[in-house]
């Protein structure tokens, strides 16, 4: 045939032999039946199948379909009752099944094959073909499969060349050796979903591209093969199964869809040196390991990641985080590892569950809460505020209650104004405490309280203004504050069962507000000045060794005052004003 091919009622009996419409016409059948056999329907055109399911009849038979051009080769089934053949369907186009038509697979091969186009798939909901292979010829091409659409493969799904796109759903249910992406596979954004029942282990090589994988089977193993990066264009989703990345890297690169998502089933990063997710990172359910390699889990897109149930354990990995973390249910192990946030509006928000930090270094660039609701431990970390970014003003932290915490940085660089602000809570500093920039203050009825025996305050230093400024413990600490001594703005209160709290600078407590405060311990001015504008109340020592000037305002309890001297066989002067 050489134009148009069309049937509108009667019975079309194919027989065994080629039904070539290879003219510019389409093939349209619209009523009566038309039997394939085992013959070979071959058109240059679409094939439009259409009609009312009691009128309209296509049987596939044993047959074939191919559609030849790349610009039309699309199948329509809008209408009619449709069983496709038992052989093999070629498509370089579009398939559409109509919710009108009555449509039955037959243990159908389903070929894509395009050279210069995406094929759309668009079914009713869901549609299952037994086998489909996508072969298309350019790495843009392949299929798309429409919004709401779930196309499933029961046996055999081959990808050879191409891509997977759209916002619907390509899924194999079929068996561990039906599945095959090939080194030319291309990925795309789409996604692949594996669900099922039977017990499957896949291994696939390290350089393999795939689209976005969604694990749903609970008897499922995905492994990898190699050492190479693995590319994955859409999302990660794991519902059930296990996701074992055994040597690999793991890129998501898609900044709209390269997100992970786990509901249940496990993650496993194992020996991995690098898992990059473009956009978020969300865990409700499940296991999540990020890695024993001392890798890096990148999360870096401008979305707030959540932890609302499950467990995730960052085992030896640095976490990198562009935007706010929030946890809110389930159980974060930090285990050996580092936490980093990136962006300098990057948030840690602990509502709930258990939170154990990691053990290496926790940085953070904007704000702290601490809820009631969740279980918290600090697990000898070293916790930074690090607010750079060229953002100004104040980074809040909301504690609730007492925080302790090993080792606190407060390193704010910048050109401008910026500040860490405890609005709410305690924090307790048990082994080192480090101030090298910018400005530490809080809300009234909030402290800082050390207890360690490091204590490092650079000239760089802005200010320690915290209403409360607590030293404890049983270490002797040192305090050296030379070129800035008058950078200490709080109260200070000195609580120590044992050890010494001594000046290696002068000490200026400028403000009728500021009191300084010996309730147990002893106070060493080894030499330097002490300056106090408020009230000095001594329960304990205050210990002059070598020249000071001493200058109390409101001296309301002078306890004991040690004298020691330098012993230089020199007379030592101490001025102390009235």
């Amino acid at each position: 045939m050489s134009s148009t091919f069309t049937q509108a009622g009667g019975t079309f009996n194919a027989g065994d032999t080629l039904i070539d419409n290879n003219g510019t016409g389409a093939t349209t059948i619209s009523g009566g039946t038309f039997n394939l056999q085992s013959a070979t329907l071959e058109s240059t055109r679409a094939i439009t199948v259409s009609g009312a399911t009691t009128s309209t009849f296509f049987d596939g038979g044993t047959g074939n379909i191919t559609l030849v051009d790349i610009t039309y080769g699309d199948l329509f089934i809008n209408g009619g009752d449709f069983t496709f053949p038992n052989g093999n369907v070629t498509i370089k186009d579009d398939l559409t099944i109509s919710v009108n038509a009555i449509v039955n697979e037959n243990n159908t091969t389903l070929t894509y094959s395009s050279s210069n186009a995406v094929a759309t798939i668009d079914i009713p909901s869901t549609f299952t073909f037994t086998n489909l292979i996508v072969s298309s010829t350019a790495n843009t091409y392949g299929i798309v499969i429409s919004p709401g659409d779930t196309f499933i493969v029961s046996s055999t799904l081959t990808l050879v060349n191409g891509i997977i796109g759209g916002t619907g759903v390509l899924e194999f249910t079929g068996p561990e050796s039906g599945l095959t992406l090939e080194s030319t596979w291309d990925g795309g954004s789409g996604t692949l979903k594996i669900s099922g029942d039977d017990i499957r282990d896949f291994t696939f090589d390290a350089t393999t591209k795939f689209p976005g994988i969604y694990l749903n089977a609970p008897n499922t193993t995905i492994d990898f093969l190699g050492t190479a990066s693995t590319t994955i264009g859409g999302g990660l989703t794991i519902d059930a199964g296990e996701f074992n990345v055994s040597s690999t890297d793991i890129i998501l690169n898609s900044g709209t869809y390269g997100s992970i998502t786990q509901t249940g089933g496990i993650f496993n990063g194992q020996n991995t040196g690098l898992i990059s997710v473009a956009r978020s990172f969300f865990l409700s359910g499940g296991t999540f390991n990020a890695g024993t390699n001392s890798g890096s889990l990148n999360i870096d897109g401008n979305y707030t990641n959540t932890i609302t149930g499950g467990t995730f354990n960052l085992q030896t990995a640095t976490a990198n985080v562009d935007y706010p973390l929030t946890v809110s249910n389930g159980i974060f192990d930090g285990g050996t590892g580092n936490l980093t946030f990136v962006i300098g509006w990057a948030d840690l928000t602990i509502s709930g569950g258990t939170f154990t930090f990691p053990s290496g270094t926790t940085t953070i660039k904007n704000n702290l809460t601490i809820g009631a609701g969740a279980t918290i431990y600090y697990n000898n970390a070293t916790l930074v505020h690090n607010r750079t970014y060229g953002v100004s003003g104040y980074g809040y932290w909301n504690i609730s209650g007492t925080s302790t915490i090993a080792n606190l940085v407060i390193n704010n660089l910048g050109p401008n104004y910026l500040v860490t602000y405890i609005q709410t809570g305690a924090i307790v500093v048990s082994s080192t405490l480090t101030l090298t920039d910018g400005y530490l203050t809080g809300a009234s009825g909030t402290s800082l309280e050390f207890s360690g025996d490091n204590i490092n305050i650079a000239s760089t230093w802005d200010g320690l203004n915290i209403p409360t400024f607590r030293l404890t413990g049983n270490n002797n600490q040192i305090i050296d504050i030379t070129g800035i001594e008058s950078s200490i703005n709080s109260d200070v209160i000195i609580n120590k069962a044992s050890g010494t709290v001594t000046l290696n600078s002068g000490l200026t407590l400028d403000a009728a507000s500021q009191d300084l405060t010996i309730t147990d311990g002893v106070l060493d001015l080894n030499g330097n000045n002490l300056l106090i504008v408020g009230v000095f109340s001594n329960n304990d020592t205050l210990r002059l060794q070598g020249s000071e000037t001493l200058s109390f305002t409101n001296d309301t309890d002078s306890g004991t005052i040690e004298f020691i001297g330098n012993a230089d066989s020199l007379s030592d002067t101490y001025i102390i004003p009235n």
